[in-house]
């Protein structure tokens, strides 16, 4: 009942919406695919800060919405998405603070419905010549996917949790050398899962503390190439002694890794590097080791074409059975095309692998997206887009097939 009243308070906000873009029609730039900048948010002057409002409503129908490789159940849903950004404009030093609240309502299971929450702050002090020291805080309240592992297969609703993260870095320039260290935590607490039949599953197994500590020094040894090394520990700390199955999953762990950071003109930009990786557990779990990497890097092969490319290693915790960690392999290749100054075109696949030591279990998805963006004007945009995303699992019943069709309607200032 709630969710419909949401969704017919979103139609008319739809509607409302669409008729300011169609009255600010005239306004229209001419046409000219060079000018990337006409359309981006201009915000509202606040003294020294400016401020970034936006709103995004949704329509979507999604085919497989529980993520089943049997008895799929298919159903639309509307997503709304007010934030607010907060930038600072100072000559030196920046303050920026962040809200996004995300929801999402669907239509004939109401039990999918929920919202998130995402609430920040980033700042830098500029100290002295090459001297900077920054620090970040956020807290955050998700919801837990329906393709997550520790997900139960007989969950009612998804697991709700928050996560609290603070960060501090100083780094340091000394003509071509680069000195940069700092630390992270992250609080992670769960809410029960409420289950088929009324029962509830009790996630204080899950909760946990994050620690994490690290160095990194580059050279520029060319203009546009710095060479680095980098090297960090983490701990893991959970709430209670042991999870459900009688296991200790406290750990901790290191990475050493060396790599390029590159800006080539306007051509290509951003980091590869590679290393080693260790998560030390406590018995019965057992270690787990290996190459680490990553890459992010951006390539603009013409002014109006952006390629992105991301991978990396990942140690994710998990609390399967018998299991000590997710070991995830993640790849992920996006393009974006200005096809006119007031369209954009994009797409995107990816790849990533979870293998679950212990339990015999080892999960590949592959997913793909198209989208068009058009701008009515510098303030409204439509975007239609289509979402695949496909899992096979050494355990057949995990494996899935899901589609997603969305059209977005949006305000900027």
């Amino acid at each position: 009942m709630f969710a419909r009243i949401y969704l017919g308070r979103s139609m008319v906000l739809l509607a409302c919406l669409s008729c300011a873009g169609m009255a600010a029609w005239a306004q229209t730039p001419t046409d000219n695919p060079a000018d990337q900048t006409l359309f981006e948010a201009k915000g509202l002057p606040l003294g020294g800060f400016r401020l970034f409002p936006t709103l995004d409503v949704g329509a979507n129908y999604d085919d497989n919405v529980l993520r089943t490789d049997v008895g799929q159940i298919n159903d639309w849903y509307f997503s709304i998405k007010p934030a607010f950004l907060l930038t600072s404009e100072w000559s030196r030093h920046m303050l920026r603070l962040r809200a996004v609240y995300d929801e999402y309502l669907y239509n004939r299971l109401p039990d999918e419905s929920h919202g998130d929450l995402d609430v920040a702050a980033d700042g830098r002090l500029d100290l002295w010549n090459g001297m900077n020291l920054s620090a970040t805080s956020s807290y955050e309240i998700l919801h837990e996917a329906r393709t997550s592992a520790d997900l139960p297969a007989n969950a009612v609703k998804e697991t709700r949790y928050s996560d609290f993260h603070a960060g501090l870095d100083i780094d340091h320039s000394l003509g071509a050398l680069g000195i940069r260290g700092g630390a992270t935590f992250d609080q992670y607490n769960y809410s029960p899962t409420l289950l088929s039949g009324g029962a509830t599953l009790d996630n204080r197994d899950r909760n946990r503390d994050e620690y994490q500590v690290y160095a990194k020094a580059d050279y520029e040894f060319s203009l546009g190439y710095a060479a680095f090394v980098r090297a960090a520990y983490n701990d893991r700390s959970y709430e209670l002694a042991v999870d459900a199955s009688g296991v200790n999953r406290n750990s901790t762990g290191v990475r050493i890794d060396g790599g390029l950071d590159l800006e080539i003109t306007r051509l290509l930009e951003g980091s590869v590097y590679a290393g080693y990786l260790q998560q030390n557990y406590k018995l019965p779990l057992k270690n787990v080791s290996g190459a680490d990497y990553g890459t992010s890097l951006t390539w603009y092969p013409t002014p109006l074409v952006t390629v992105k490319l991301e991978a990396q290693h990942r140690i994710a915790e998990t609390t399967l059975s018998n299991t000590a960690a997710a070991n995830e392999q993640d790849v992920k290749l996006t393009a974006d095309y200005s096809f006119r100054h007031d369209i954009t075109l994009d797409g995107g696949v990816g790849y990533v692998e979870d293998r679950f030591s212990g339990a015999g279990r080892t999960d590949q998805i592959v997913s793909l997206n198209v989208g068009v963006k058009y701008f009515m004007n510098e303030y409204i945009y439509w975007r239609a887009g289509y979402q695949y995303s496909t899992r096979s699992s050494t355990i057949t019943i995990f494996g899935f097939h899901d589609s997603t069709a969305m059209i977005n309607l949006g305000l900027q200032l």
